[in-house]
This record gives C-alpha cells, structure tokens and sequence, in this order.
C-alpha cells in the first residue's frame, strides 16, 4: 500500500506544531490577505491562467490548514446483512 504525502506527513513531529499555527487566527488572516493580493494581480475573471492559478492557491490553502490535523483511525466497513461468522 502506498502512503499518501499527508499521511507520511502526518507521522512527523512537524504535524503538531503546523496543527497549532494553521489554527491560528494570524494564519488564516493571512491566507485570508493572500488570496486577495493574487485577485488584485488577476483582475480578470475570465482569464483562464489567472482563474487556474487562484483555484489552485485556493487548494493549496486547504491543505495547508488540514495538513496538521490527526490521522483519524478508521475502521474497515461491515455490512449489516452479511454473516462474517460462517465458514
């Protein structure tokens, strides 16, 4: 199974302290900032380059604020109809 960049991520000692600053007000404040500079420096709205480079900023910003989070344990799913037990 390949890990995910994320998950790999995720089991540094890097993960709490960035968990700690993406939830910060100062950071979202300037993500906030951030993406309206790129809109100021792409006016246009209809110009392809300029909208594929916000988008992807957009998601590059979502990254950057869940990338601290905990892996989250989960658990293979079981179907209710189904009898595990036979053989």
């Amino acid at each position: 199974m390949t890990r995910r960049p994320d998950h790999t991520f995720k089991t540094t000692p890097l993960r709490e302290p960035m968990d700690k600053i993406s939830q910060s007000e100062a950071f979202l404040v300037a993500c906030d900032y951030s993406l309206l500079i790129l809109l100021e420096e792409h006016p246009d709205p209809l110009n392809p380059t300029g909208l594929a480079q916000i988008v992807g900023a957009r998601r590059v910003l979502e990254i950057l604020k869940t990338i601290g989070e905990p892996i989250k344990d989960t658990k293979p799913a079981r179907l209710p109809g189904l009898n595990y037990n036979q053989k």
